[in-house]
């Protein structure tokens, strides 16, 4: 259920904090043992409008102020949650400014529509000199009135702030509460794209090391003593194999940690994917070392075969900072990845969610309100491309008790 937006909306100053949610049962539990139910779901038209001021077209006729491409989101407490936008339709080929949007969250199990969303406001991302970001592909270089290109993929509160992960750069930013740039963290030198391009395959074959066309930061936790996790889309360029036809393949992404009180650089972790064809979305922070992530195909409806949100474990994994280079597939015994095991699958019967109404692209992650039984929420969200045909999902499930510590809720616990 979507409602329509009210006029005006101010929102108020809210304490927000870290989640403080711990899974009770270890990383190499049956995944079994875990109780989770779907509580939900809240589905956003296609052919919705945000609340921003941008009436002008797009090409082929698409509104600017078209609402959709979800690519992650962030519960702020009090019942309020924020979607991030990513670069705009028609996949960076146009001057969409660039945008989150502010909603309004109702879950009340047992009811007919249990998940409603109100959209509540819409705010878009400026530079310091208030310049808007630009999703255009092309937009490399900053003008008088654009301030660069930007694609938003990964959101997450630092204290009343923004940090935001951009795809094309990579980049990671602090913005304020209403979307003005702060500050930029630092990523490691190769992961960087040294001879940008528009053209997926002209970046591929003029680049030796970096992040892959349109595979870059996609995922951003930070964890409860304030470290930013970052992990990429898919493989660097340098941990891949080239193929005849110019493109990459391999399964061993990796993770980054930035310490956000000093912007310094710590460890790089592997995650591997359970097959070449898969991409990562998103992470979440349980604790320092365990994180919620989501690990898909790309495939929708009833061809989809891997919609995973899964639980890795990072405490045994090797620092792999000071390595260069990674193997493409199968690592050497003295590097190890990542634990991981589904920790939801969404394709599972018990929830009903396979088949044609299934979305290509499960994007965001976030811990959302406890429900009155004391059981806290997941909240996923879909990505529709901006396609106005494909509605944008908002999907609800609990944790059980049995997954849950009993220390305050998030928006109650003071963040770093």
């Amino acid at each position: 259920m979507f409602t329509q937006p009210p006029k005006r909306f101010t929102v108020a100053s809210l304490a927000w904090g870290v989640c403080s949610i711990l899974l009770a049962i270890p990383p190499q539990a049956a995944v079994a043992q875990y109780a989770v139910e779907l509580i939900g779901k809240a589905s956003i038209s296609g052919q919705a409008l945000d609340l921003s001021k941008a009436s002008n077209p797009l090409a082929e006729g698409v509104p600017h102020n078209l609402l959709g491409g979800f690519s992650a989101l962030e519960y702020r407490g009090d019942h309020q949650c924020v979607l991030l936008s990513d670069r705009g339709p028609l996949d960076g080929a146009v001057d969409y400014r660039c945008r989150f949007h502010e909603f309004q969250l109702r879950i009340q199990e047992g009811a007919k529509d249990p998940v409603a969303l109100t959209l509540v406001g819409t705010r878009l991302f400026t530079d310091p000199q208030g310049r808007q970001f630009t999703g255009l592909a092309a937009g490399f270089e900053p003008t008088q009135h654009l301030a660069g290109r930007f694609d938003a993929e990964g959101i997450r509160r630092l204290g009343e702030n923004w940090v935001v992960s951009d795809e094309y750069g990579p980049d990671l930013i602090e913005f304020s509460p209403t979307g003005r740039e702060l500050r930029r963290f630092a990523v490691p030198t190769d992961w960087r794209i040294q001879y940008p391009s528009a053209d997926r395959d002209e970046e591929g074959a003029i680049n030796p090391t970096g992040r892959l066309n349109n595979n870059g930061l996609e995922g951003l936790a930070i964890t409860p003593q304030g470290t930013l996790v970052s992990l990429l889309q898919r493989p660097l360029m340098q941990d891949s194999h080239r193929t005849e036809t110019g493109w990459f393949e391999g399964v061993n992404c990796r993770m980054l940690e930035i310490h956000a009180s000093d912007g310094t650089l710590g460890r790089q972790f592997v995650y591997q994917l359970d097959l070449e064809s898969n991409k990562l979305n998103e992470i979440l922070a349980l604790d320092e070392h365990r994180f919620l992530t989501i690990e898909r195909d790309g495939k929708a409806g009833a061809d989809a075969k891997v919609k995973h949100i899964m639980l890795i474990d990072t405490s045994t994994a090797t620092d792999v900072s000071k390595i260069e280079r990674l193997p493409s597939h199968e690592l050497p015994a003295a590097i190890l990845p990542v634990a991981k095991q589904v920790y939801i699958d969404m394709l599972d019967p018990t929830f009903g969610l396979a088949g044609d109404e299934m979305p290509e692209k499960i994007e965001g992650l976030a811990f959302g309100p406890r429900l009155q039984d004391g059981r806290r929420t997941l909240l996923v969200c879909s990505d529709n491309d901006f396609v106005p045909s494909n509605p944008s999902i908002l999907y609800v499930f609990a944790l059980g008790n049995d997954t849950t510590s009993n220390e305050e809720d998030a928006e109650q616990t003071p963040r770093p």
